[in-house]
């Protein structure tokens, strides 16, 4: 029944191993470049479990709850960015049209013009004479950003730098500790070793501060540590977060109460993402405002200061 034709066929491959007489994770692990860790590691716990239906129930509500969140803040942030398209648009009509048109103008006046007005037409015409080094220098800098993202060093320093920006980072802050609890008490509830759960929460996180604490965490719980302690230890992760997986460590439901934290952090999450929507829209239409406004006056200035001679 999948509508996807490359999801068809891997069905196919997968029910096509399964008749031959493999397993179901052995047939699945065969198509692991489609399906993750986390999703393969679930299957093979459930099938030797034998609770495989119930293991698949909790990883489609995990899949739908990961899709939900990301669908909100897409969904929050179009209409900020169609607001940041038309600034750009407006901007560059005016410094392309309205701009040159009106300099053509005022050449013929013998009166000196408004430094608000020289400065907008210096900027017109380094525009228009050099629009194509202005692309190449911003094409420039878009591939050398890219690159640097896609290096180790790189990737944490922009994960460590993004936590640090206001409203933003504490939504991403709080979106990695509901997928961190999320998962893990979802591998845990599944029957998984801490161990493994641990590595592969982590690996489930796109933050390499998070990432790299949980791997931490991961050696200690190893070597017989509590879990709770380097979760403690690290700035990312707060009081909250550690305080009840010792908690859980103590009862022995640490799925359960880390099942708890993650529905708190999903509530904080939509919460901070309709925050963020409210905030940036009148922000961006404040910034296209004042933008107008500015070429606006240093455009017509000129034309009242001589109304205003001639009156």
């Amino acid at each position: 029944q999948a509508s996807n034709p490359l999801f068809k066929r891997v069905l196919k491959e997968v029910l096509l191993s399964i008749q031959s007489g493999k397993s179901l994770a052995e047939s699945f692990r065969a198509q692991e470049e489609v399906f993750d860790d986390i999703t393969l590691n679930l299957i093979e716990a459930g099938e030797e479990s034998g609770n495989l239906e119930a293991i698949l129930s909790k990883l489609a509500v995990e899949l739908e709850d990961k899709n939900a969140l990301s669908s909100k803040i897409k969904s929050a942030m179009i209409y900020p960015a169609i607001i940041l398209v038309v600034i750009i648009a407006v901007i560059i009509l005016m410094m392309f049209v309205l701009v040159p048109s009106m300099a053509e103008i005022y050449k013929d006046f013998d009166a000196e013009l408004p430094f608000a007005t020289r400065f907008l037409m210096s900027m017109s015409e380094f525009f228009v004479a050099y629009w194509w080094a202005i692309l190449i220098v911003l094409l420039v800098l878009v591939v050398g950003i890219k690159y640097y993202l896609d290096t180790p060093k790189g990737k944490r320093n922009f994960d460590k730098l993004i936590l640090r920006v206001p409203v933003v980072g504490g939504i991403i802050s709080k979106m990695q500790l509901s997928q961190f609890t999320r998962v893990l008490s979802l591998l845990l509830g599944s029957g998984l070793p801490i161990i493994k759960a641990i590595e592969l929460t982590a690996q489930s996180l796109s933050n390499e501060m998070f990432r790299d604490t949980l791997m931490e965490a991961r050696d200690e719980v190893e070597k017989g540590g509590p879990l709770a302690i380097p979760i403690a230890r690290s700035e990312y992760y707060p009081l909250l977060v550690s305080s009840m997986i010792a908690v859980g460590g103590e009862t022995g439901e640490m799925d359960t109460v880390l099942a708890k934290v993650s529905e708190y952090y999903k509530d904080e999450v939509d919460t901070a993402t309709s925050n963020l929507s409210a905030v940036l829209e009148p922000l961006f239409l404040i910034i296209m405002g004042l933008a107008i406004g500015f070429i606006a006056m240093a455009v017509y200035m000129p034309m009242f200061q001589l109304s205003s001679a001639i009156g």
